[in-house]
């Protein structure tokens, strides 16, 4: 493969990687939204171009022919140097969003939790005292 047809190949995943970049700001506004149907599509689409980026492993194997990364850039030119760092950085953007989006889904799921979780609702003993009775009811606020 000429320096060229490796450029095209790291600018294509570029482009990849900043339509994920998109996406995972959409997937974080229907978490904030807490629209399911819509993360729901997004998952799909996510799945997707992430398997379209997995493709860059294989053609990375076969460019380096068993070099180290590093010593394989130094012998590229100027372009595909410069199209590996965009790349990178864009990936490395990736990995930060999804990561927040994990994270903003687990906050989700927690808050879910608790709000199903029965509330101690109590009795009324013979003196009036407060009895505590656990599981008596839900809690359901929003």
């Amino acid at each position: 493969m000429n320096a060229e047809q490796i450029q095209a190949k790291l600018r294509h995943h570029h482009h990849a990687a900043q339509a994920l970049v998109e996406l995972l700001d959409q997937e974080c506004a229907a978490v904030i939204a807490g629209d399911a149907g819509r993360l729901t599509a997004l998952a799909a689409r996510k799945e997707q171009d992430c398997q379209a980026l997995a493709t860059l492993g294989p053609c990375l194997e076969n460019w380096l022919q068993g070099r180290e990364l590093s010593h394989w850039l130094q012998s590229q030119g100027e372009n595909i140097q410069r199209e590996w760092a965009q790349l990178s950085a864009q990936l490395a953007l990736c990995q930060r969003k999804n990561d927040a989006n994990g994270l903003l889904i687990s906050q989700r799921q927690s808050e879910i939790t608790r709000r199903l979780q029965p509330v101690d609702s109590g009795t009324y003993g013979a003196s009036g005292q407060h009895v505590p009775q656990p599981g008596n009811s839900l809690e359901l606020k929003a």
